[in-house]
C-alpha cells in the first residue's frame, strides 16, 4: 500500500460533504466507528467505486468494508490487488490534524448553506403565467444556486481530505 492509497481510503469515505461535517462531529474513535457503521448498513455493507483517470491505479475498482475496529480498503488493481486495514482512531486522527478551526468553519457554513437552500425548496401549486416565465424566476436561478453552494461545500471538503491527486474544480 502507498500513502495515496491511505488518503483516498479515508477521502473515499466523505464524497458527500455532509458526511464529513457528521463525522467530525463525532467525538473520538467510539462514536467515529459507530458513524461509519451506520454509513456501511446505508449502503448494504460496501462502498464501492473505480478509480479516475488521473488518479493512482486508474481504472482499478476501491472497495471498503467494515472490519474489526475500522474498515478493509480493498483496490483491484493489476498485476496484483491489494488491501489496507485502517482503524477508526487513524481516521479520527487524520480528521483532526487536518481540520483546522478555519476549515471546519468554512466546512459547517458551506454544507449549512446547502443544507438550508434544499431545505427551502418548495414546489409551486400555482403555475407560473407563461413558461418563460417559469423559466426566469424558477428554473434558473434555483439549480444554478444549488450548484454553488454544492461546489463550495465541494472544496471545503477538499481542504480537509484534499485528493491523492487535485483535480481542478469542474465549475
Amino acid at each position: 500500500m502507498t500513502d495515496d492509497d491511505f488518503v483516498m481510503a479515508v477521502r473515499g469515505l466523505f464524497d458527500d460533504p455532509a458526511a464529513l461535517l457528521d463525522a467530525l462531529g463525532c467525538e473520538g474513535a467510539k462514536a467515529l466507528a459507530a458513524w461509519g457503521a451506520g454509513l456501511f448498513a446505508q449502503h448494504d455493507g460496501q462502498l464501492s467505486y473505480r478509480r479516475l483517470a488521473g488518479e493512482p491505479d486508474a481504472g482499478a475498482t476501491a472497495c471498503w468494508r467494515p472490519a474489526s475496529g475500522g474498515f478493509r480498503y480493498e483496490i483491484g488493481a493489476a498485476p496484483r490487488p491489494r488491501a489496507l486495514d485502517v482503524s477508526w482512531g487513524e481516521v479520527s486522527a487524520y480528521l483532526a490534524d487536518r481540520a483546522t478551526p478555519v476549515r471546519y468553519a468554512r466546512l459547517c457554513a458551506a454544507v449549512t448553506a446547502v443544507r438550508e437552500h434544499d431545505r427551502a425548496y418548495v414546489p409551486s401549486f400555482m403555475p407560473f403565467r407563461t413558461p418563460e416565465v417559469w423559466s426566469e424566476v424558477f428554473c434558473r436561478p434555483w439549480p444554478k444556486r444549488a450548484s454553488e453552494l454544492q461546489l463550495a461545500a465541494a472544496c471545503a471538503r477538499d481542504a480537509i481530505v484534499p485528493a491523492a491527486i487535485p483535480h481542478p474544480s469542474l465549475f
